[in-house]
C-alpha cells in the first residue's frame, strides 16, 4: 500500500510537469529536474522503493515516452533559495515551504502554473487550495500547489520538566 501511495504521490506531482515540457520523440529522453527536501521521497536504499525509478517506468508505460528524473535534495529553505537565486542551477519542480514560496513570489523567482495542464489538481481537497491556505504568499495557487501538510508539537516529560517551565511566555 505504501509503495502505491508513493508512486501515486510522485505521479500527481511529476506527470503534469512532464506533459508541460516540450514534446519529444519516443526515442528521446526528457530530463525532469526536481529539487526537494532530503528524505521526502524514497530513494531505494535499504530495500525501499526507488520512487523516481518507479515514476520513470510508470510514465513510460502510460505515455510511451522516456523521462529521467534528476532528483536533488536540500536541507533547508535557505540553502535551496541561495542555490536558485544564484542562478547556479535550474529546476522544473521545487518543493519549498510556505514562507519561502511567499518570498520567491515577491522576488519574481517562480513561474506561474497552468492548472489546466495539471489535471490531478482536482484531487486536492478544497481546504488546501486558494484562499483556504494559511499563508498569504500564493493564495490563488498561481505559483504553488499543496504537497505536504503537517503540524509540529512539543512533547516533554512532566517528571523532569515542570508545567511552569514548559509554558510559553508571551
Amino acid at each position: 500500500m505504501k509503495r502505491y501511495f508513493s508512486i501515486l504521490l510522485i505521479a500527481l506531482i511529476l506527470i503534469p510537469t512532464c506533459l508541460t515540457l516540450a514534446s519529444c520523440d519516443s526515442e528521446e529522453t526528457t530530463t525532469l529536474y526536481v529539487y526537494n527536501w532530503g528524505e521526502y521521497i524514497s530513494d531505494g536504499s535499504e530495500g525501499t522503493l526507488d520512487t523516481n525509478k518507479a515514476f520513470e517506468e510508470y510514465y513510460y508505460e502510460k505515455t510511451g515516452k522516456k523521462v529521467t528524473v534528476n532528483y536533488s535534495t536540500f536541507s533547508s529553505n535557505e540553502s535551496m533559495y541561495a542555490k536558485i537565486e544564484s542562478g547556479s542551477a535550474a529546476y522544473d519542480v521545487i518543493i519549498p515551504s510556505d514562507y519561502m514560496i511567499e518570498r520567491m513570489v515577491k522576488e519574481d523567482m517562480l513561474e506561474p502554473l497552468d492548472l489546466e495542464k495539471i489535471p490531478n489538481y482536482k484531487y486536492i481537497d478544497e481546504k488546501f487550495k486558494g484562499d483556504n491556505v494559511y499563508y498569504e504568499g500564493d493564495s490563488d495557487n498561481t505559483y504553488s500547489i499543496p504537497y505536504f501538510y503537517g503540524m509540529i508539537g512539543v512533547i516533554y516529560n512532566t517528571s523532569i520538566v515542570s508545567e511552569e517551565d514548559a509554558a510559553l511566555e508571551s
